[in-house]
């Protein structure tokens, strides 16, 4: 790769994420219920959001540059056990993510108290750090 930063990186990661996360949880008008930064209208509970909670960052290695940012998973449903089942289901994909011609490395950072919505949807999520660079 150049010394050039992943320009696309945001795309190539939301993509990426979708897919490793995708077999864990069902589907909302034939697609998984994994959503970046905002559920599909009416989409029923429970579900998962996930987010950037940084801006893109160059990473510089020896000879490579790469891209990383802090990632948030959330999983949303009527009862907090679901939401932390859910997102405990889940967390196993955020090891599995590829995409092909790209190294992505996700890494546990801490957990998030999230309260509930005055509605009923309770939260559970994690903080990743995630890394990128082109093979």
């Amino acid at each position: 790769m150049s010394d050039a930063p992943i320009l696309t990186a945001e795309s190539i990661l939301a993509t990426a994420i979708r897919d490793a996360l995708d077999g864990y949880v069902g589907t909302y008008n034939g697609r998984p219920k994994v959503y970046y930064q905002l559920a599909e209208q009416g989409s029923p509970l429970p579900y998962v959001i996930y987010q950037c909670q940084t801006d893109i960052g160059r990473m510089d290695w020896i000879g490579r540059t790469g891209a990383t940012v802090q990632l948030t998973v959330k999983a949303l449903a009527t009862a907090a056990k679901a939401a932390r089942d859910l997102l405990a289901t889940v967390a196993p994909g955020m090891n599995s993510i590829s995409i092909s011609g790209y190294t992505v490395q996700a890494r546990y950072l801490r957990t998030v108290a999230i309260p509930p919505t005055p509605s009923g949807v309770y939260q559970s999520a994690h903080v990743y750090r995630i890394r990128i660079e082109a093979t």
